[in-house]
């Protein structure tokens, strides 16, 4: 079979969130991985950019504001408060203003 990463350090759903956050906070990945498989979403493309203190920064000039780029930022708040609600630490080390604001 395939090899697979297996760590336990708090079970398959802790691991599924960790990569999941891994990869949409991915500030050199696009959502679509070529311009064949981008259709209504042409408009999509890295949600996040890295500033020269290498933290992440919501890049905002690269997308239009649409529904979809909404819905996506929405997804990824969830994702974010479910690992904060777990107590799940996250790899993305995220820019002051933007943890002030999720911090409270």
């Amino acid at each position: 079979g395939a090899h697979e990463a297996g760590i336990d350090g708090g079970g398959v759903f802790k691991e599924f969130l960790d990569d999941l956050i891994k990869e949409a906070f991915n500030p050199v990945k696009s959502t679509a991985k070529n311009r064949s498989e981008r259709t209504s979403n042409a408009n999509i493309g890295p949600f996040f950019s890295e500033s020269p203190v290498q933290t992440l920064v919501v890049d905002i000039h690269r997308l239009a504001p649409s529904d979809a780029v909404l819905a996506h930022y929405e997804f990824l708040g969830r994702v974010l408060g479910k690992a904060i609600y777990e107590g799940t630490l996250v790899e993305p080390q995220f820019c002051l203003p933007f943890l002030n604001q999720l911090l409270g």
